[in-house]
């Protein structure tokens, strides 16, 4: 194994991840909102979570995307999070990781949409 990637799934675990890969070479963390998670983020997440993607270690916006499967989070508010993430990623120039579940349509037309530089989807 030659490098690993730590991925975030909200703001917390994000700096988790991030707070690791800074302490192995070969290690780099992700950042960004899990649809589990978009019910619980404040409303400066965008802000907080641009800040975090600065960081060198840092190789991608995500985990993101949408679960009709589970709906922890409404649907609305997964897609509202999901394209503000896209948006951003795209703005700062990053892949993104991309969760779907159930979701084929919404996700597939915001990426459409927004068109991400990158993305490992799954």
């Amino acid at each position: 194994m030659e490098r690993i990637i730590c991925v975030g799934t909200d703001l917390a675990s994000s700096r988790t991840s991030i707070s690791i890969a800074e302490q192995f070479d070969g290690v780099f963390a992700t950042a960004g909102v899990h649809p589990h998670d978009a019910k619980d983020t404040p409303e400066d997440y965008l802000i907080q979570l641009k800040e975090l993607l600065t960081n060198d270690k840092v190789v991608a916006v995500g985990e993101m995307g949408l679960d009709y499967f589970r709906n922890f989070s409404p649907p609305d508010l997964q897609r509202a999070v999901f394209q503000s993430q896209l948006e951003l990623a795209r703005e700062l120039e990053m892949p993104v990781v991309i969760h779907n579940r159930d979701a084929d349509e919404d996700l597939l037309q915001i990426i459409k949409n927004v068109s991400p530089p990158q993305a490992v989807l799954h």
